[in-house]
């Protein structure tokens, strides 16, 4: 099974956009924060960041379950890159079941509806990293139509775009694989980056996440591409050691 590593970029600050108070737009911001240290490798400060929202996120009411997940995703993803994948399973699945709940709640609206249904995707995504083949085939159907159900309420989601076009490049034409459709979605994505051709614009960690996942696909089939993308990667992210790794690893 390849074990390819998970994006850990997801820009799901975009889901307390409609909170007006300031303390939810420090949250927003720390959040971002806690991203922007994640993908350069700098997991501690990630990590210190992640803590005081999770410990801040409080109980009563949906909304605050969906952010303490959004969190746990993150602190999930940093037990990964520390290859502790207990721990990881952990924050992983509490990430899952706040989306579930949210999603089972009376009335959410579609933007904050569409955010569970991708914190959902990207935490089962991420377990799908270590798990064995059963879960694969079991939450890999899953995981798509959680993407294609985010992507109905909101076409433009940068993070359920990956995900569609990495199931699209993984799993095999019998099971709807299509590694030209993947690829074009993807290559689509990357016009939006910061300064580039098409909008709406991604953040940083967005075109960092698409960067990524160009250079990973493209490393066995075109090194020379590839390395073009994990070297826009790291302008993006120049302390990302996955971008740096992929770089190397390219011979």
């Amino acid at each position: 099974m390849n074990k390819k590593k998970g994006f850990g970029l997801t820009a799901l600050v975009l889901l307390l956009l409609p909170f007006s108070t300031a303390g939810e737009i420090r949250r927003v911001e720390t959040l971002e924060d806690a991203e922007i240290h994640f993908i350069n490798g700098r997991y501690g400060a990630s990590e210190e960041a992640l803590n005081r929202l999770y410990a801040g996120a409080g109980e009563g009411s949906p909304e605050a379950a969906l952010f303490k997940g959004i969190a746990a995703l993150w602190k999930g993803r940093i037990a990964l890159e520390r290859a502790d994948e207990s721990g990881a399973e952990i924050f992983l699945l509490e990430a899952a079941a706040a989306a579930e709940n949210f999603r089972k709640a009376d009335g959410p609206g579609d933007t904050l509806l569409a955010r569970a249904y991708l914190l959902e995707a990207e935490a089962r995504a991420e377990i799908m990293l270590f798990k064995g083949v059963g879960f694969i085939i079991k939450n890999g159907s899953l995981v798509q139509e959680l993407a294609e159900k985010t992507l109905e309420l909101d076409p433009d989601n940068p993070e359920a775009l990956v995900i569609y076009a990495q199931g699209r490049i993984n799993a095999p034409r019998l099971f709807g694989g299509n590694r030209k459709e993947g690829l074009e979605v993807l290559e689509r994505l990357w016009q939006r980056r910061p300064g580039g051709r098409e909008g709406p614009e991604m953040s940083i960690q967005q075109a960092y996440r698409v960067a990524v996942s160009l250079g990973e696909t493209l490393a066995k089939s075109n090194p020379r591409e590839a390395a073009g993308y994990f070297r826009a990667a790291l302008s993006l992210a120049p302390d990302s050691p996955r971008a740096r790794a992929g770089l190397e690893n390219l011979g």
